[in-house]
């Protein structure tokens, strides 16, 4: 499980699945929550993996398992990642759900460094509805959240989610400047896999705005991260 945790924050989501699934088989006799832990894990390798449809099945076997275990905090902590799932498959309406019921969760237990990832995901439900209101709103609370706990992967997350919200207004500034607060962020705190990506969003739209020199540099320092 180490191994895998060392593989997923490289981003190398085959590899940590290999690991877990391999692990998997020695859980036999691990109380609730490890078993939910690892499953977890799991759920969120084969999103980032591509294999939504596993993704899915062990996030609702992990959050069974958390239920079961009476662990409110991990259950709404998984939740919100496995609600991101469902976006990608187009069930926004199980997404909404779960998100609404983590958020009053963290609410209620005082978790205002989790919250943020929560509000962030809803942030991104809301763009997926074209609720650009609603996003807007959705994701300053979570960057107010975020830096006030120093929770710097939901802060780097919530300034994506921002300039996504603001290529739909269409307001490229606000666009490239939120991707530009988050590879500060990233380029101080990691991971290297999420600052590569970041690079080369803002490059492409360096390069939709003119500026290929611009984007010539931001996409000569992705490649130079090696993952």
């Amino acid at each position: 499980m180490a191994i895998a945790s060392v593989e997923m924050r490289d981003a190398e989501f085959h590899r940590a699945i290999d690991y877990m699934e391999e692990a998997r088989g020695l859980t036999m006799n691990l109380d609730l929550r490890r078993q939910a832990n690892l499953l977890s894990g799991l759920a969120m390798s084969y999103r980032e993996a591509g294999d939504l449809e596993a993704s899915v099945t062990t996030g609702v076997q992990s959050l069974a398992l958390y239920r079961a275990a009476q662990m409110e905090r991990d259950e709404a902590s998984l939740a919100g990642s496995l609600a991101l799932t469902y976006m990608q498959v187009g069930n926004l309406s199980r997404a909404e759900e779960l998100l609404t019921s983590a958020a009053a969760t963290l609410q209620r237990l005082g978790e205002p460094r989790l919250l943020a990832h929560t509000l962030e995901s809803q942030a991104q439900v809301a763009l997926a509805r074209h609720d650009l209101e609603g996003a807007d709103e959705l994701v300053g609370r979570a960057i107010g959240l975020a830096q006030e706990t120093d929770n710097f992967h939901a802060l780097a997350s919530a300034r994506q989610t921002a300039s996504r919200i603001a290529v739909e207004r269409g307001n490229a500034a606000a666009a490239a400047e939120n991707l530009e607060a988050a590879l500060g962020v990233l380029r101080e705190h990691g991971p290297r896999a999420r600052l590569q990506e970041v690079l080369s969003q803002l490059a492409d739209l360096r390069r939709e705005e003119g500026d290929l020199i611009g984007a010539t540099d931001l996409y000569a320092e992705a490649l130079r991260i090696r993952r």
